[in-house]
């Protein structure tokens, strides 16, 4: 039986963005930086992209400090009413 961490996603693909998400499995303890690991790796050196978005809600404090760890910009987002804050990964 294959135990699944979680999911990884890309939406809104352009030829240089894409807005991203995971979601981790609840019952996984310490899987975040795995996935973030896989997205990135995937978004960049498969798909090409220059640019992830990802938006994240402003109370959920455990997915902001796992973007952080990964050097992702915050920035405050007024287009996403729901969402409050927005990261963006770029290519260097």
């Amino acid at each position: 039986m294959i135990d699944d961490i979680g999911v990884i996603d890309f939406t809104n693909i352009t030829d240089k963005k894409a807005d991203i998400g995971l979601y981790k499995n609840p019952n996984k303890q310490k899987v975040g930086s795995v996935l973030m690991k896989h997205l990135i790796n995937y978004g960049f050196n498969v798909l090409g992209l220059e640019k992830l978005i990802l938006y994240v809600y402003e109370n959920n404090q455990k997915a902001i400090n796992l973007y952080k760890k990964f050097k992702l910009q915050l920035r405050l987002s007024k287009a996403k009413k729901c969402f409050l804050a927005l990261f963006l990964l770029q290519k260097i």
